[in-house]
C-alpha cells in the first residue's frame, strides 16, 4: 500500500497497521506515521516491529539461498 494515499474506509486504523507491517518503511518513517495519526509514541514497540521485519526478510532470504544451494542452482 503506498503510504502517501488514505484508505476510503478506516485509515486511522488501516495505514498504522500497514506501517507497523511494512518492512519498507524505515524506523523513522513508521514513527512518523504513527504520529501522524495521533498514536502515543510507541517508540520501543516501533522499533522492535522494524527489526523483527529486518529479521524475517533476512531468514527467508538465508533460507533461499540454502536451498539453492542445497539443490545445486547455483
Amino acid at each position: 500500500h503506498d503510504t502517501t494515499k488514505k484508505y476510503p474506509k478506516h485509515d486511522e486504523v488501516l495505514m498504522p497497521l500497514v506501517a507497523f507491517l511494512n518492512n519498507r518503511i524505515d524506523y523513522q518513517g513508521n514513527k512518523e506515521i504513527i504520529k501522524g495519526y495521533g498514536f502515543k509514541e510507541i517508540e520501543r514497540e516501533v522499533k522492535e516491529m522494524c527489526d523483527y521485519a529486518n529479521f524475517l526478510e533476512r531468514k527467508a532470504r538465508n533460507e533461499g539461498i540454502n536451498q539453492e544451494i542445497s539443490q545445486g542452482i547455483n
